[in-house]
């Protein structure tokens, strides 16, 4: 049973970033619609919006465009959700926002495999070699061998945290 110590990941930071930048577009458009009430149809576009945005690159947007708006219409048996009545706005914005939260744990795990298929399936697996570079702060000769030098680094990484550094 492996510990996981041998696993050479990408570059640690993408999946943060990714995760900045999603929070970032969120926050931006909740900012733009928040309105004092919090209840308007201004802050349930906004929502719609941010929606759209937290499923990312990997589903067709305007897809789940036309089924948030289908799913609002027929809950709130409207032709437009422009029609949806003042006092269910609570409960439609009840909805969505849930919804948000469901697509943005989407999003989160579609990255995750996507990053795991690329990883394991297009890249066999293999050590990343600007990780490598990087740990060993150091010049490798004109034809590495990039598994021995991804082992080299792991059992550094090893002997670092058992020391305490």
């Amino acid at each position: 049973m492996s510990d996981g110590s041998n696993i050479i990941p990408f570059p640690p930071s993408q999946k943060q970033v990714a995760q900045r930048v999603h929070t970032a577009l969120v926050s931006y458009f909740e900012s733009l619609a928040k309105p004092e009430a919090h209840r308007d149809k201004q802050y349930l576009l906004a929502l719609l919006q941010t929606i759209g945005l937290s499923v990312g690159d990997d589903v067709d947007t305007s897809g789940c465009r036309l089924h948030l708006h289908n799913r609002l219409k027929v809950h709130f048996n409207v032709h437009s959700i422009d029609e949806i009545p003042e006092e269910q706005l609570p409960a439609a914005i009840a909805l969505l926002e849930k919804i948000r939260e469901d697509a943005r744990e989407f999003s989160i795990m579609m990255y995750e495999l996507n990053f795991a298929f690329r990883r394991e399936v297009v890249g066999g697996g293999e050590p990343w070699i600007p990780w490598i570079k990087r740990s060993l702060g150091r010049d490798v000769s004109s034809r590495p061998d990039w598994r021995a030098l991804a082992s080299e680094v792991a059992r550094e990484r090893r002997t670092q945290g058992s020391c305490g550094t």
